[in-house]
């Protein structure tokens, strides 16, 4: 299988403008700079939605499934013949790119290796903002949540999450693995015990060793025919990506997450590397950028190794 790259955004899971056009920059700079090998693999389908921002839970609901489906219908025959390095817009976007594994992935046993300062575990029943970039992972486990619940639901709104959960196909809890996580809410926190999720948290990190960690993440996902790597860039320390919607402190070092990169992925059967969450507009004079490409750059040789 070779490599080829995409777009695939939407911003409307959160509440600011700009993760789209963070997807476009990322992809434009490493097209326009030659980062290498990126800048040679093959253009996919680009797939954007922006939407108006909706303040009602129905509509915003409604417009992510529509994503959802339209995602499966632009990347599941790409995914059934070729690997993807996608740059993607808020985290929500993330249930229409698992839809597409999914399905493009058949009987295969496959797995989600999760890197984020968040969970995102929420359901609309336990959601504190109700903003759909928490809730991809809770869509993605067909959660519901109800004895965790915040709200009663109405009729629509179950209905619509319904969709939602249908339209995205399932995994398992025992096939993801949560790593960097330091921000979550307590109904997050009792779904990661209750679930028995693999979970090594951010202050976790720092009492290991980072060659068993590796390991630790290899062992994990061995046996296993495909693996999709979520990266969301607020699993780095806030000082180093304020261009992200919700940065968080005490996070991994762009040091760190470079040597567990190298460290992993010869061994992983790695077929969808997606990026999220960079905004721009939030970014202080490129900072965010340029520790995204420096993240990149020394990882090439994998994707080249791995063609």
């Amino acid at each position: 299988m070779k490599w080829k790259t995409s777009i695939i955004a939407r911003e409307d899971g959160g509440r600011r403008s700009g993760s789209i056009a963070g997807s476009f920059a990322l992809y434009n700079y490493i097209r326009f700079n030659a980062i290498s090998p990126f800048s040679e693999f093959e253009e996919s389908n680009l797939l954007i939605q922006s939407v108006p921002k909706e303040n009602d839970l129905f509509n915003r609901l409604e417009n992510w499934q529509l994503f959802i489906n339209e995602c499966r219908e632009a990347l599941t025959k790409e995914l059934q013949t070729n690997k993807m390095l996608i740059f993607s817009g808020d985290h929500s976007g993330s249930a229409g790119i698992f839809s597409s594994f999914k399905d493009a992935s058949g009987d295969a046993k496959i797995g989600l290796l999760w890197i984020d300062a968040h969970a995102d575990l929420h359901t609309p029943y336990t959601s504190p903002s109700l903003n759909p970039h928490g809730m991809p992972v809770g869509a993605i486990l067909n959660l519901d949540a109800k004895h965790l619940k915040r709200r009663n639901l109405s009729p629509e709104i179950l209905e619509v999450w319904e969709r939602i959960k249908n339209a995205t196909g399932s995994l398992s809890p025992e096939d993801i693995f949560f790593l960097g996580i330091r921000s979550v809410e307590k109904e997050e926190a009792s779904l990661i015990k209750e679930l028995d999720i693999e979970c090594v948290t951010a202050h976790d990190i720092n009492f290991l060793d980072i060659a068993g960690l590796s390991q630790r993440i290899v062992d994990f996902f061995n046996g296993y025919s495909a693996v999709y790597i979520s990266f969301d860039i607020d699993a780095l320390d806030s000082y180093y990506v304020p261009g992200t919607g919700t940065p968080v402190p005490s996070g991994l070092t762009p040091e760190f997450i470079v040597e567990l990169f190298d460290l992993i992925l010869p061994k992983l059967p790695v077929r969808i590397f997606e990026i999220t969450e960079y905004n721009p507009l939030l970014d202080v004079q490129g900072k965010t950028l340029n520790t995204i490409i420096e993240i990149l750059k020394p990882l090439g040789r994998h994707f080249e190794a791995s063609a």
